[in-house]
């Protein structure tokens, strides 16, 4: 068998994809992919191929999150050799906690695009939490908002102040245990924990306003 640039990245461990410097998707790693969408139940996503051509900012909730990839693709772009995130990927019933690498992809000695790949690390079965069934949520905007990271995924509830507080974030159980409802508006961002200690070292970036 040939070896090509799609035989190399459906070998790859986890989710795998490259996107070109403007974050246009050109490549995924299809069995890894296939596989993530099986187990977290959207099937309605494990088809790759509808994908490629699609850009990653489109798909991430969140001016703040699209603003720190936007950054981070920027520092790869300039040179860094690899950026390495701790990160959550929760389903209703499972925790999985999670690394993501994104490294350039060069050629001639010019970085020409970005490799994207997260790996499990563990995973945890819970009692199933509504606030991850995100196709069941369309709440009108008088309903509360309340605040996810989009690293840890832990939340910040209506009821807090979680701004440049990383200790009112919690874990979505403890937010049920405090009467924290799913009926909410979620809003993706980084809590200011994450924020801290992984984001702004890399992108300068302000801390977001939650």
């Amino acid at each position: 068998m040939p070896l090509t640039v799609q035989t190399i990245m459906d070998a790859l461990a986890g989710v795998a994809y490259a996107t070109d410097l403007d974050g246009r998707i050109l490549c995924i790693g299809q069995r890894g992919w296939r596989l993530f969408a099986v187990e977290n139940g959207a099937l309605g996503l494990a088809n790759p191929d509808v994908f490629i051509g699609t850009n990653l900012f489109d798909a991430l909730a969140g001016a703040d999150v699209r603003m720190a990839y936007a950054r981070l693709l920027e520092r790869v772009r300039r040179g860094e050799p690899q950026i390495t995130l701790p990160c959550r990927c929760d389903a209703p019933g499972v925790s999985r906690d999670m690394r993501m690498t994104i490294t350039p992809l060069r050629r001639n000695r010019t970085v020409r695009g970005v490799l994207f790949q997260s790996i499990t690390l563990a995973e945890r079965t819970r009692p199933p939490i509504r606030l991850f069934e995100f196709a069941d949520q369309g709440y009108p905007e008088s309903v509360p908002l309340l605040g996810m990271c989009s690293l840890c995924e832990r939340v910040c509830p209506p009821w807090a102040d979680c701004e440049d507080q990383a200790a009112q974030w919690m874990e979505p159980e403890r937010y049920y245990a405090e009467g924290g409802t799913s009926q909410v508006r979620i809003s993706h961002t980084v809590c200011s924990g994450c924020f801290r200690h992984w984001v702004q070292g890399w992108t300068g970036m302000p801390p977001p306003e939650f």
